[in-house]
């Protein structure tokens, strides 16, 4: 089976992260749409099936800069979760929190700081997480307003955020030592790639490069390491995914974690 592109959209440079729209459907051509986070440039809102004999011109621009210095942040990691009003972005040391409705020259209604202070003592005294924000999670939709992001970062911390009641990190955590400290595994890992939920909003999955293995945490239980998933073969610096799907195995219901490896294994 060959895969053919049904539309591509000229990018003006290189892109970190996207984020396509939570209700995206085929049915419905006004919610084609997905968030694209490039360098030097705002972070860009397109259709995704413009017209191809067209100029790519986005749809609307969100501004992300460093108020001292006027410079674009590239967002490295970027989530737009249900119901598709506000989108998230990470960067070094800071989360973003945009309204989709609010593009032109507003800013984030919302920025989080991942560490009080560049310049404070307390940022390298065990306070927060210092580090790029290299990977972002929603839990499953909360009707409630509440909005649970698991935040990664390439320096091997975790942090989780409640941004639909508190701009305050709920808790943050290392995993530099956690597979060793708990099952005495060696699981190497040299910064997190991917963290993803399971479908009932339970149990979080953390997944690293040059790892070996991937962990799973009890977030809304005990709040502890529950098991380390290994067997994977990983000694790249690149990303290598897993997904999550709600499983029926054996009559007893829960979910299956799948993982590539980089010797063409699943």
């Amino acid at each position: 089976l060959v895969l053919e592109p049904q539309a591509t959209t000229h990018l003006p440079e290189p892109t970190h992260a996207i984020a396509a729209a939570p209700f995206f459907s085929l049915a419905d051509p006004a919610s084609q749409t997905y968030l694209v986070g490039c360098r030097d440039h705002p972070i860009h809102l397109y259709h995704a099936f413009s017209d191809p004999d067209a100029q790519s011109t986005p749809l609307g621009a969100y501004r992300l800069i460093r108020k001292e210095t006027e410079q674009y942040i590239t967002p490295n990691s970027m989530i737009w979760p249900q119901p598709g009003t506000h989108f998230l972005c990470g960067s070094a040391n800071r989360l973003d929190y945009f309204d989709v409705a609010r593009h032109g020259s507003d800013g984030p209604l919302l920025t989080v700081p991942t560490i009080p202070s560049k310049r404070h003592i307390s940022k390298g005294s065990g306070v927060g997480m210092k580090g790029t924000v290299s990977a972002l999670a929603a839990s499953p939709y909360d009707a409630d307003g509440g909005l649970l992001v698991a935040v990664g970062t390439w320096t091997r911390w975790m942090g989780m955020y409640d941004l639909g009641r508190t701009d305050k990190v709920v808790a943050n955590w290392s995993i530099s030592q956690a597979a060793s400290a708990n099952f005495g595994l060696d699981v190497d890992g040299q910064g997190i790639v991917q963290v993803a939920w399971s479908p009932c909003g339970r149990y979080l999955i953390i997944n690293e490069r040059h790892s070996s293995g991937l962990l799973v945490y009890d977030i809304r239980g005990a709040g502890k390491l529950l098991s380390v998933l290994t067997g994977r073969t990983c000694f790249s610096q690149q990303r290598l995914t897993c997904d999550v799907f709600q499983g029926d195995m054996y009559g007893s219901t829960g979910f299956e974690v799948w993982a590539g490896s980089q010797d063409g294994n699943v």
